[in-house]
């Protein structure tokens, strides 16, 4: 997790959720993210984002759980996609959308630890470069059980 970044947040609890938003982001460098994250503590966070890698524009995920997993899924070219984390019980998933309507999964997992006190919300990173700007144009958080978690429904 990068400590040092700006991270706009709220506290959650550990009731389901579905928190969506739709994100654009001014890319300098290898690794500029605009991404929405869940943070238990140092060791148990998650993001799905916006990033550039190895010059595609893409959607990625990271799942750390004492180590960082990150995954590198659909590129989507020069576009403003939706990215949503859903959580069902001690299931989470991710997905985005380009048009709001359809949701492929990104990935599901189990996070392994949870608390009553998480903070979810959206960052800009960079990792790479000097400043990375990115522009959230709302954050949905819902509190609701979703029938399906793969499917979004």
């Amino acid at each position: 997790m990068c400590q040092n970044a700006p991270f706009l947040f709220t506290y959650v609890t550990n009731d389901d959720f579905v928190c969506t938003t739709r994100v654009s982001v001014d890319f300098k460098s290898e690794y500029d993210t605009g991404c929405i994250m869940l943070v238990v503590d140092d060791e148990n966070w998650c993001r799905v984002g916006y990033e550039v890698v190895d010059g595609d524009l893409k959607i990625v995920s990271v799942v750390n759980k004492a180590t960082s997993d990150d995954c590198d899924s659909q590129i989507i070219g020069d576009v403003v996609p939706y990215l949503r984390i859903t959580k069902k019980g001690n299931l989470m998933a991710m997905h985005y959308s380009l048009d709001g309507k359809a949701w492929p999964l990104v990935r599901y997992f189990n996070l392994a630890r949870y608390s009553h006190k998480m903070k979810l919300g959206v960052t800009s990173l960079c990792l790479t470069g000097k400043a990375c700007t990115s522009k959230f144009d709302f954050l949905e958080y819902e509190v609701k059980s979703v029938e399906d978690i793969l499917e979004c429904k």
